[in-house]
């Protein structure tokens, strides 16, 4: 109760409006909403108001890879304390089938949590890719340089290729805060399913 304060109008309300017009059937997105509402009622909780407009331009698959891949790669450690996110990453490898070496091009996509050694396959591809995108678009993640892969080509049965490469994926600084502040930890809610 030491922490509570009035939530800001131009917070609370523009994101009460967005929810009850137009995101209050999609559950992820209706989460990031409410969990922004409830930290811009601590007062120790730093809320920018551009968070709103990113939760704007989110997709719900964009908002589900949100909380199913970035936030709980950035809570693999058991050092984060009350809600508050490490900087989420993980490693993309993708098998090579173009001769152009993007990620965005290539043929399968899996994806490397820090502390795994298998790399899994991602569901949807072509969500994975368009999520990805728009998620680098509106600074939330960042890609390193590309780089070849150490795992071997006999992981991959059956798929044409020119060589496994990897980049990492991580979370910038305004995608770390943009966590903190609108997205629930799922390890605190007991109902974490990694994919």
């Amino acid at each position: 109760e030491d922490k509570l304060r009035e939530p800001p109008l131009n917070i609370v309300g523009p994101a009460l409006d967005d929810v009850a017009k137009f995101y209050n059937d999609e559950e992820y997105l209706r989460k990031s909403f409410a969990k922004l509402i409830a930290s811009s009622m601590n007062k120790n909780c730093y809320v920018h108001p551009s968070f709103i407009k990113t939760i704007e331009q989110l997709s719900p698959d964009d908002a589900r890879i949100i909380y199913k891949v970035l936030v709980p790669m950035g809570l693999h450690y058991t050092n984060h304390v009350d809600n508050i996110f490490i900087d989420g990453q993980f490693t993309l490898i993708f098998i090579e089938g173009s001769n152009l070496k993007r990620w965005q091009d290539a043929t399968l996509l899996f994806t490397l949590p820090r502390e795994n050694k298998i790399p899994r396959r991602y569901p949807d591809q072509l969500v994975l890719k368009r999520s990805l995108t728009n998620l680098e678009r509106l600074g939330l993640i960042f890609f390193s340089d590309l780089r070849e892969s150490g795992y071997k080509l006999e992981l991959f049965p059956n798929v044409p290729n020119n060589g496994v490469y990897e980049v990492t994926v991580a979370a910038t600084n305004y995608g770390t805060s943009f966590a903190n502040v609108c997205c629930e930890n799922p390890y605190d809610n007991g109902d974490y399913i990694m994919w």
